[in-house]
């Protein structure tokens, strides 16, 4: 169902079909490398983003910038992280460096999703600015190995999924603005991408999420705001065995972190962006990076150079299933606390939603897996008896 089909859509007093039947994977169908695993840079109290007003970095005459913590939303969130990143360069530069770009040297340490698209964003605000990226990622000849990051184990889905709880505050309801102008600033870059008629490039699709009804969608609900993605519709599922189970429906994209992550390295190679492969462990060394400006988006490694960081490492984990159908929908609506998703990618359908407070990638077993990618299965051959309530999580709400 298109995005303007489904926004259109009116609502019934009698449950109506979501669309027309779709298909459902061979969830048996497993694809050669079918496990993936990885920690999120989770942070309490939300994303870490601004600017250090330490006595060392002003003694220095450095910019120190904070862009960390995305943990479960960072492929949403990059695009919008970066264009506050920008305006932050754009005010040290007028400000304490007093100095145009041409004459600026910015290290962004970090190559998973963050660290590329703030590089990216910068070079693409200021081709003058001279950037360089400082990663453990990069080998050393100077290239970047993108496979090796969390990020690229992400869905993929464009919702800033558990994060938002962390802007979800009963006694400052205003907190959620912050969250809802990266969002749309994000948004914003999407909408340039699909101007251009690259999306594709981006790995950025068109997709509609289905959810059980009575599901949990409080990250939809309540993290995105209305004039990004419209208002879920319901109805009755588009699926064999889920036609006559209510469920709701709602426009979004697929960003998929496959295609994404190698473009961005591409789009910065094109602009003279260079890559260094460097491992820090202090505040000091950090500091000591010879540039004026440095951007520290190193995710979970934040909380080996900082302290206080409020990082917390969550394990998810991956099933990755054949798409040899070209299905093209995400399903979101797991089993309360057994949630999983699953998303149809462009080459690829994964299913994924643990969220494991552990730092502790070993002791996964294959069962542990397909226990995982069973839920969804169970979902679509009809039996939605385990999931005819959820528990409440204690969110306010509007």
């Amino acid at each position: 169902m298109s995005f303007a089909a489904l926004a259109s859509s009116r609502a019934m007093a009698d449950p109506q079909p979501l669309g027309p039947l779709l298909n459902t994977p061979d969830f048996d169908r497993l694809a050669p490398e079918w496990r993936r695993v990885g920690l999120r840079p989770y942070r309490k109290g939300g994303v870490k983003l601004d600017i250090d007003p330490g006595a060392d970095t002003v003694q220095a005459r450095k910019v120190l910038i904070y862009n960390y913590g995305h943990g479960g939303a960072g492929i949403t969130l990059a695009w919008g992280c970066a264009d506050q990143v920008k305006d932050f360069v754009d005010t040290a530069l007028r400000t304490r460096l007093q100095k145009p770009p041409k004459q600026t040297r910015v290290a962004v340490v970090g190559a998973g999703v963050i660290g590329l698209a703030t590089a990216a964003e910068l070079k693409r605000w200021a081709p003058d600015l001279t950037v360089t990226v400082m990663a453990e990622n990069v080998d050393a000849a100077g290239n970047p190995m993108p496979q090796s990051t969390t990020s690229w184990i992400a869905g993929g889905q464009f919702e800033p999924s558990a994060l938002w709880r962390e802007y979800q505050d009963c006694d400052h309801p205003c907190k959620m603005d912050i969250l809802h102008d990266l969002v749309r600033r994000s948004h914003r870059r999407i909408q340039q991408i699909k101007a251009l008629g690259i999306q594709g490039d981006y790995g950025i699709a068109d997709r509609t999420n289905y959810i059980l009804a009575n599901e949990d969608d409080e990250g939809f609900a309540l993290g995105m705001p209305r004039d990004v993605v419209p208002a879920a519709q319901t109805g009755l599922l588009p699926f064999a065995k889920l036609a006559t189970v209510a469920g709701k429906a709602y426009a979004t994209w697929l960003i998929n972190p496959t295609i994404l992550l190698p473009r961005l390295v591409s789009d910065l190679r094109a602009a003279s962006v260079r890559f260094e492969k460097r491992k820090l462990r202090t505040r000091a060394e950090l500091i000591a990076i010879d540039a004026d400006i440095i951007i520290n988006c190193t995710g979970l490694g934040a909380a080996k150079i900082l302290p206080g960081t409020g990082l917390t490492p969550i394990r998810g984990q991956l099933v990755v299933l054949q798409n040899t159908d070209k299905l093209d929908y995400l399903f979101s609506g797991g089993c309360g606390n057994k949630s999983a998703y699953m998303f149809c990618r462009q080459d690829d359908i994964v299913i994924g939603g643990t969220f494991d407070y552990t730092a502790n990638l070993s002791g996964l077993t294959d069962k542990s897996y397909l226990t995982m990618r069973d839920r969804v299965k169970d979902i679509f051959s009809g039996n939605v008896s385990a999931c005819n309530s959820t528990p409440s999580n204690g969110a306010c709400h509007p």
